[in-house]
């Protein structure tokens, strides 16, 4: 937790009891309410301020797009082995190993994503990315349960998307 969202937080919850105390005597004393209000809207403000803040896992700037776009071809060529590949448990572990690695970091930036991209390109991307997901991640289930039939198909099919992630996001507007 950062000092930011620290402060932030004991702001906010100091203003609002600070609120409370001020507010409950007759007659309130305004002076001390409106200040204690200064407070919690102080504290909202500095949690809010990190939300806008790009991930470090890649720097949103103006290549922030076409770096994405690198790592999801890098991560095209895994899915394309593993997919062509007997499923096994080596399979499995790589598999995941690229849904920590590349579809998590992924998703948890993506959103700074929606002003370089415009809103409609964006929604493309994520709706083509959040297919792949969903075939990775059922992949993964049949291989635990023991359905590498399954397991292959979703494979394929999850590569299918993220393919179609990495076109739609290399695409120029």
């Amino acid at each position: 937790m950062s000092a930011r969202r620290a402060l932030g937080g004991a702001l906010s919850a100091t203003g609002v009891v600070l609120a409370a105390l001020y507010a409950a005597p007759e007659p309130p004393r305004w002076i001390g309410f409106v200040l204690s209000l200064g407070l919690l809207v102080g504290g909202l403000l500095l949690l809010r301020r990190r939300a806008g803040q790009p991930s470090s896992v890649v720097k949103q700037t103006a290549s922030g797009k076409m770096q994405w776009a690198r790592e999801l071809e890098r991560a095209v060529v895994v899915l394309e082995k593993l997919a062509a590949s007997d499923p096994d448990a080596t399979v499995a572990e790589e598999a995941g190993d690229l849904r920590l690695k590349v579809f998590v970091p992924f998703s948890e930036t993506a959103d700074a994503l929606a002003s370089e991209l415009g809103l409609q390109r964006y929604a493309d991307v994520m709706i083509a990315f959040a297919r792949s997901e969903r075939a990775l991640n059922r992949g993964l289930s049949a291989f635990v349960d023991g359905y590498p039939d399954e397991a292959s198909r979703a494979l394929r099919e999850s590569l299918h998307f993220l393919q179609q992630t990495t076109a739609l996001l290399a695409a120029e507007s």
